[in-house]
């Protein structure tokens, strides 16, 4: 399935659609993601498939680029299937907005690239692999082919806002037990 969008992509670039190839090329480049080892060095292997998402209207991010974790073959589970479904634990949104009337004080962050800020163990960086078409101008087979992976975690599998949401709430504890005179809501 994953070489048959990935054949796609090939359709999609003859269409002009080169901002993806630079938004791989600057993954690379800032480390979010690297080349995969032929043979996968942890226990799971799987191969993302991807597609752009292009906005001509957006003021920042006209091309991302969207997995699809939760895309299987008949009769086969996605990785979405198979990952630990995880609690929610984002906050009440009418709580937020309360608190926020109350207090004297509010801070609001919007982390650029927040999902890519948080590093991947080397051991499961092989359940985000992706396909990637080694020289752009030319159509897909299997000698055209890079094998690619997340080092950062990518936005589009589930437990992705999870992961991102509790790895903030243990930043802010761990500034907590350096000054303690930071209010304990979040």
């Amino acid at each position: 399935m994953t070489f048959l969008r990935t054949v796609c992509i090939d359709a999609e670039l003859e269409g002009g659609n080169r901002n993806r190839c630079k938004i791989i090329e600057d993954q690379l480049q800032k480390e979010f993601i690297e080349e995969a080892p032929h043979v996968p060095s942890g226990t799971t292997c799987y191969y993302i498939p991807h597609q752009a998402v292009i906005k001509t209207e957006s003021a920042t991010t006209k091309t991302r680029i969207v997995l699809d974790a939760s895309s299987k073959m008949k009769g086969q589970l996605s990785l979405n299937n198979v990952i630990y479904q995880v609690p929610l634990i984002l906050p009440n949104l009418c709580g937020i907005l309360l608190r926020a009337r109350v207090g004297s004080k509010i801070v609001i962050v919007d982390v650029d690239k927040a999902f890519h800020m948080i590093n991947l163990q080397e051991s499961e960086r092989g359940a985000v692999r992706f396909l990637w078409l080694q020289a752009v101008n030319q159509p897909p087979s299997k000698d055209n082919l890079r094998i690619l992976r997340f080092c950062r975690l990518p936005f589009g599998i589930n437990a992705s806002p999870f992961l991102l949401a509790i790895s903030i709430k243990y930043e802010i504890e761990q500034q907590r037990d350096i000054d303690p005179t930071l209010p304990r809501q979040t």
